[in-house]
């Protein structure tokens, strides 16, 4: 399995092996037992270990036997395979174990009173799902993971809050047979939008395959060919992988997508008391415009023996955008008004409990397209409200607006109300 976002292929072979014997089978390969250098890397082999071999131990790449070095093969790490020294956070009595493709060792899981003297090699175990390399025997047979450097595919690595993906050549024609990594990583609590401003290929033929996570083992959001614009998705967590392949005839001019970073916005929360029963919302900005992509929770709490009364005196949106109250109850939540005519206000309205969501979503504005939200395969289209898309995201919503508008709203929020 190719994984763009290290350099380098990763699989497992079908038989268990002791650990030299597993090494070499690697190297048979053009490989090596996998090494793990980082937490990003541990990320994608600890998800190796739990779908392939999760109950029982699985050989790495870690030996406390002199290195052998890396043969004729290219290493797939910086250094000799020494301890690289102090700031590395590995202990004394570990400097003297080294990885098999000669990896700098800087990084590792032993658990605790690990590495023992029980063994010179290492296997990762993962009991009630904790991550533990063990240092035992070399001579029991395990499962193993193998890995070697990626060849004829080159990955591009963004991780700017903003930036821009364009396919090789672009504007100009890419070229045959091409074969394009493109990598974008963010902070953990992050997400990533794409705009898929232009995109031109020879249709069924060349394709962009967008996997919403680090690897082509994540969830795809799209396979994406032929003649595209206005579209528009939301990665689910904080990393995504483009792979664009060309086939042997026919070019176009390729692709230009922008991404950039977007987070959940945190709720706001409002608790009335029976000396303080007044208040007011606004949205954010108010009464100026608000910008593409923005939206505000806000839940509001009052004294059991008390309901919420809201009085609502300005507001105006676009057709597209959509803004909502919502009854909250036993971590349900129901709608109970979605955008009111701007031609009835003053309007007035009661909940009929003492806690109340109430949500301002502001979707795509006049342009035509869609928003997908990582890989659901049921797609938002415009001029559709998102109230069920609210219930069914945990009170979360996505949304875009890229045409000058002006959205005004203002809730009174006027007091709890007894309730005989």
């Amino acid at each position: 399995m190719h994984f763009p976002s290290l350099g380098t292929c990763i699989f497992v072979p079908p038989h268990p092996a002791d650990w030299d014997e597993a090494e070499q089978y690697c190297r048979s390969k053009g490989a090596h037992l996998v090494s793990i250098t980082s937490e990003h890397e541990a990320f994608i082999v600890r998800d190796l270990v739990d779908k392939n071999n999760a109950k029982f131990f699985t050989w790495i790449g870690l030996s406390r036997a002199e290195d052998e070095g890396s043969g004729d093969l290219e290493s797939s790490g910086e250094g000799s395979g020494e301890f690289s020294g102090e700031g590395s956070g590995i202990e004394e009595e570990n400097r003297d174990f080294t990885w098999s493709d000669g990896s700098k060792f800087d990084f590792n899981l032993f658990g605790p009173g690990e590495p023992s003297k029980h063994g010179d090699c290492v296997a990762w175990d993962r009991p009630n799902s904790i991550d533990i390399w063990h240092a035992i025997n070399c001579d029991y047979a395990q499962f193993f993971l193998c890995k070697r450097n990626a060849l004829n595919a080159t990955t591009d690595y963004f991780e700017d809050p903003e930036g821009e993906v364009i396919s090789p050549n672009y504007p100009k024609n890419y070229s045959d047979l091409q074969r394009r990594h493109y990598f974008i990583r963010v902070p953990d609590q992050e997400r990533i939008l794409l705009d898929i401003e232009n995109f031109q290929t020879e249709k069924d033929r060349d394709t962009l395959t967008i996997y919403d996570g680090f690897s082509e083992r994540a969830k795809t959001m799209r396979r994406l060919s032929g003649s595209i614009s206005g579209l528009k998705m939301i990665s689910s967590n904080n990393a995504v992988l483009l792979s664009f392949s060309s086939d042997e005839d026919t070019t176009d001019k390729g692709f230009r997508i922008k991404y950039r970073t977007w987070k959940y916005p945190n709720i706001i929360q409002i608790k009335a008391y029976e000396d303080s029963r007044d208040g007011h919302i606004e949205s954010p900005n108010y009464p100026d415009p608000i910008g593409p992509l923005k939206f505000q929770h806000y839940l509001i709490q009052c004294p059991t023996s008390y309901h919420i009364n809201f009085v609502i005196k300005d507001f105006s949106l676009q057709p597209e955008d959509r803004f909502a109250f919502h009854k909250v109850y036993d971590k349900k939540s129901r709608p109970i008004l979605s955008n009111p005519n701007p031609s009835y206000l003053p309007y007035s309205f009661s909940t009929t409990t003492n806690i109340s969501y109430f949500c301002l979503l502001v979707h795509f504005g006049r342009s035509q397209g869609e928003i997908q939200i990582g890989s659901q395969k049921k797609r938002i289209p415009f001029l559709k409200g998102l109230v069920d898309t609210l219930r069914q995201t945990d009170l979360r919503s996505l949304a875009q607006n890229e045409a000058d508008f002006l959205v005004v709203e203002h809730a009174a929020f006027v007091g709890a109300r007894h309730v005989d």
